[in-house]
């Protein structure tokens, strides 16, 4: 009988050691996993535990259906960037875009997607992004924008005025120096609402037509002055320069013209720089650079001149424009394939004019970026995402390099878990069920650009979709640090107390515990070397504190035993 308890023995050593190598050296080659096999391991046990909590607590979800929608244009009040001083609200100068303002009720709807359209295609173009759209005026005459909510099946519209481009109502005029020399030129810079802008670049923002204003000067044969506000200087005097609109707006500046030399005209003029750019407006950026500006430039034989002394005009400005200093910007490309934008470059010092011919391309996207938000939060190209029934979640899309055409289309592998509706360049879903689905996202402008997002649904309950990371990261701390560790200390202690069971015990505790420590500094190391991983301090002690807290339970457990074994000793005695 005591041989087999001992050659048991033996063999239950034996098997506890191959169990806390085993274990141990798992938990290095875990922290050499690449991250998306380690968070797609933490995300099955963190939706595991969720959806176990949720079917306990679950809860109704009740849709809330929109009662209210009403759309307009934006005005001062509200969208002030797209905001046009000098037409009314209602109104859109051709070339130009404003944004749409939509309010509903109530504010906590279940489906809050807004769908924009319009059967005037020819008179505007809608540009959306989620629930909110801009609208671009391309020909002269009058749209009907209609804005749906698809679960509360309503529809409302709006008028939209598409009109030629007006003069300024109110202005200010202003000139670099009041004295000029014969032989030189000055240009009138228009201060209109506040911006000390020349004409050109009045043009380059489309929202005035500055070459309705009348220019005019006092004296002749002192001074003449264009349609473009160049004052070109003739004989030494003074004279007053006046710039009226119809409405009866002037404004007056007095020039003193001195005595001076004339310029030498140009022998050899052109322009230099691309024949092309995209249909991609960028008006909105002409404060920082982008790979759809242009810089064309202008040279008289080899000699290369400054841009800002010419002034710059496009033959055609609702395709392509060009600043006062020469940059060209395209907005739409051309119906007709090939069609040329004849580009003119006037030099404001000797009147001379050169043109180069541009065409305006298509530009596609070359990378596609997305983005799911839930209420406040913010998600960026997740591969998994896990959402409750009854959320409202909205995906959104990027490019680059930017551009104005980001519709995208949607794939969903079982639509009858989401209601989907295509918002441009986002996605709104509803979540009605519980299950798993794949929505795949293509770019409507380049189909080569897509990316396939896995969704999880879960029961709504006391984890919201919200609280996921808060209970990932305690699943991932507690049962993938902590637990593991305790579990590679209770083998590894087992098997040093069957080995050193001779020893006092706190021999095989230290060893233990030390092995354990080792494990934990080599692996958090490890993770430094890892793709997207990293080590921390912080995980050595929450590794440790499970090896700790499984090495107490077996201390109390063996002196417990110890206990009831003495007393039972005590009674047999007496």
């Amino acid at each position: 009988m005591e041989v087999a308890k001992k050659k048991r023995f033996k063999i239950s050593r034996w098997i506890f050691l191959s169990l806390a190598v085993l274990t141990n050296t798992f938990l290095v080659l875990y922290s050499t996993l690449p991250r998306e096999i380690t968070i797609k391991w933490n995300n099955f046990f963190r939706n595991l535990f969720a959806q176990f909590i949720n079917s306990i607590t679950e809860k109704e979800v009740v849709p809330v259906p929109m009662t209210e929608l009403e759309i307009k244009l934006s005005n001062e009040g509200t969208y002030k960037y797209n905001y046009i001083p000098g037409y009314e609200v209602d109104e859109i100068p051709l070339g130009s875009a404003k944004q749409v303002e939509c309010t509903y009720l109530p504010l906590d709807t279940t489906d809050k997607s807004i769908q924009y359209y319009t059967e005037q295609n020819d008179i505007i173009t809608l540009n959306q992004s989620g629930a909110t759209v801009s609208v671009v005026g391309m020909k002269p005459g009058i749209a009907t924008i209609h804005a749906k909510n698809t679960l509360s099946k309503l529809d409302v519209s709006c008028e939209v005025k598409v009109v030629e481009t007006v003069e300024p109502k109110l202005f200010d005029i202003s000139i670099a120096s009041s004295e000029i020399p014969i032989g030189s030129q000055q240009t009138i810079g228009i201060d209109i609402n506040g911006g000390n802008l020349g004409h050109d670049e009045l043009i380059n923002f489309r929202y005035y037509d500055t070459r309705k204003l009348t220019y005019a000067s006092s004296v002749e044969n002192v001074c003449s002055v264009d349609e473009y506000g160049i004052i070109y200087p003739h004989s030494i005097g003074d004279s007053t320069i006046t710039v009226s609109n119809s409405s009866g707006c002037t404004k007056t500046i007095e020039v003193s013209v001195t005595d001076g030399s004339a310029v030498e005209p140009y022998s050899d003029l052109s322009i230099f720089g691309s024949s092309y750019c995209y249909d991609n407006d960028m008006i909105k950026d002409q404060s920082s650079p982008h790979n759809n500006h242009y810089q064309l430039g202008v040279k008289d034989g080899d000699i290369e001149l400054n841009p800002e002394d010419f002034i710059w005009e496009s033959s055609n400005e609702l395709l392509a424009k060009v600043d006062k200093r020469g940059v060209l910007r395209g907005f739409r490309k051309s119906v007709i394939d090939d069609e040329f934008v004849t580009i003119t470059a006037a030099s404001k010092l000797t009147g001379q004019s050169v043109t180069y011919e541009i065409v305006v391309k298509e530009q596609l996207p070359e990378q596609l970026y997305y983005w799911i938000t839930n209420g406040e939060k913010t998600t960026w190209n997740p591969v998994e995402f896990t959402a409750c029934v009854g959320d409202n979640l909205v995906l959104n899309v990027s490019y680059s390099p930017n551009i104005s055409k980001k519709d995208i289309v949607a794939k969903i592998s079982n639509e009858s878990l989401v209601e989907c509706t295509n918002q441009g360049s986002s996605l709104n879903l509803v979540v009605k069920d519980t299950g798993s689905c794949l929505i795949t996202i293509t770019s409507v402008i380049n189909p080569e650009l897509h990316k396939t997002i896995s969704f999880s649904f879960l029961k709504a309950g006391a984890i919201s979709t919200n609280d996921l990371d808060d209970v990932g990261l305690s699943v991932r701390k507690v049962v993938g640090h902590a637990s593991l560790f305790a579990i590679a200390e209770l083998f590894t202690f087992v098997a040093l107390f069957m080995f050193l069971y001779k020893k006092k015990l706190w021999l095989p505790i230290v060893i233990s515990l030390g092995v354990e420590l080792l494990v934990a500094s080599v692996s958090e190391l490890v993770q430094y070397f890892t793709p997207n991983r990293h080590g921390s301090f912080t995980d050595i002690l929450i590794n440790m504190s499970g090896a700790v807290f499984i090495t107490l339970i077996v201390l109390a457990i063996h002196f417990i035993r110890r206990l009831i074994i003495k007393k039972k000793k005590m009674r047999n005695n007496n």
